[in-house]
Parts: C-alpha cells; sequence; structure tokens
C-alpha cells in the first residue's frame, strides 16, 4: 500500500498517465480489504462506487463495489 497510496494524489502527468485514478483506488480497495483496514477499505470503494455509478455498460460491474461498503 505504501506504493499505492500517493498515487492517486499525483498529477496527471505521473500515474494518472497510465492508470485512471479509479482503478488505483479500486486496487488500494482490494489492498487494504486483504490487509484488514476496513475504514480506509470502504473509503476507497466509496470512489469507485461513485465514479463507476453512471459509467458505462462495460463498467457497471465496478458500480456493485457499493455491496463492498461496510
Amino acid at each position: 500500500m505504501a506504493v499505492l497510496q500517493p498515487a492517486p494524489r499525483g498529477g496527471v502527468e505521473g500515474t494518472g498517465l497510465y492508470a485512471s485514478r479509479t482503478e488505483l483506488h479500486e486496487t488500494l480497495a482490494r489492498a487494504w480489504d486483504v490487509a484488514g483496514g476496513r475504514d480506509s477499505a470502504a473509503a476507497h470503494w466509496a470512489i469507485v462506487a461513485r465514479d463507476w455509478a453512471l459509467g458505462d455498460p462495460p463498467f457497471a460491474a465496478r458500480a456493485a463495489a457499493r455491496g463492498r461498503l461496510r
């Protein structure tokens, strides 16, 4: 997580150029889930759910991240 946490805070000329901020938050949410950090995972899942809620149909499954919020 130490490697992932700064990524969503960077500018678009940094890591955001290769991965979307939503993808970074989804990866962080999964990492916090595995590590047992429920509050941190929930915060990142909330961002993922919000971002994909109105997304195109191929991304609708990611909006299901709401179900992971505790």
